[in-house]
């Protein structure tokens, strides 16, 4: 079974904002054909106002390497079907385990600002299982 909050905390337990992570997170637990390994919400210096969050999905992809060496962002705004807390948005960023160690490897940019905050304790893991766990101390 995965485990939670084995970072340093951006807010409370009881903060809306993390209950509306992990709730969005048990939904993606839930995904046979792309396992949840990794999320992480995080700050990020460029994006204060929305909500970051960072997953590492089994067979996301393909498994595929971005030719472009970024790795996949997408951002949702608040709506009636996906309310976020204050009308924040939420952005996401995606890989593959076999992406995000090519990723690390060759010390991709679109990493920097996650492996900053978790290095200056402004990430919260909310959730990991064995292989999140081995792909965390790679982000460390």
């Amino acid at each position: 079974m995965g485990k939670a909050g084995s970072a340093a905390k951006l807010s409370s337990d009881d903060d809306p904002v993390r209950q509306h992570l992990l709730r969005l997170i048990g939904e993606h637990r839930k995904r046979k054909y792309e396992p949840l390994h990794l999320a992480i919400h995080f700050t990020h210096p460029r994006h204060r106002k929305d909500v970051c969050l960072f997953e590492v999905l089994g067979g996301f992809g393909d498994g595929r390497i971005d030719p472009k060496r970024s790795i996949f962002e997408v951002e949702f705004s608040s709506n009636p079907n996906f309310p976020m807390p204050d009308e924040r948005n939420l952005r996401l960023f995606l890989t593959s385990p076999e992406e995000l160690r090519e990723a690390v490897r060759a010390g991709w940019g679109s990493l920097t600002q996650l492996r900053r905050a978790i290095r200056a304790k402004q990430a919260d893991v909310l959730f990991h299982d064995r292989v999140g766990k081995e792909l965390l101390g790679l982000l460390r």
